[in-house]
């Protein structure tokens, strides 16, 4: 028994070049395909577009007044837990941006408070603003009730009527 080995290696070449042809061709296919959606969302984008663009000032309103009714409803129909979760990613959101600034973006921020003339809240003000609305509460109990101190157990203020 003899076999011979270049006829079978020829027809298994023949075989691995029908597959990398029906392979070619399930790519060029999935290809044209992909181009073809691409083409239409391209048009839809663009038609999308042209509408918007096309709308009266009272069009443009009654659809702002859409989104907002549609926005407080869907707000409203929120679960506790859909609240809850809602926090949780805002708050994990608000860390990470908060990590990930760069030394330039904080530049940019300064930059940009400063050709606005907007102040950023630092935690002196935030200090600050917390003394102050301590004074303005001693204050308020001073002219309401005549004296207020501090008890010295509790460190809460209390008023104290004078008769």
């Amino acid at each position: 028994m003899t076999i011979d080995l270049c006829n079978s290696t020829s027809d298994d070449n023949d075989s691995d070049d029908n597959e990398n042809e029906s392979s070619f061709n399930a790519n060029s296919e999935e290809v044209e395909v992909e181009r073809k959606n691409e083409e239409r969302l391209r048009k839809r984008r663009k038609q999308a577009e042209n509408r918007r663009n096309k709308r009266t000032p009272e069009q443009i309103i009654e659809d702002a007044i859409k989104k907002s009714i549609y926005a407080k409803e869907t707000r409203l129909n929120r679960t506790p837990e859909q609240i809850e979760e809602e926090k949780i990613r805002k708050s994990i959101y608000d860390k990470k941006a908060r990590l990930n600034r760069t030394p330039e973006k904080i530049e940019k921020d300064v930059e940009y408070d400063h050709n606005k003339s907007i102040k950023r809240k630092t935690a002196r003000d935030r200090k600050r603003s917390m003394k102050k609305a301590i004074r303005d509460a001693h204050d308020y109990m001073l002219s309401k009730y005549g004296q207020a101190y501090v008890d010295e157990n509790t460190n809460k203020e209390e008023a104290v009527v004078m008769v």
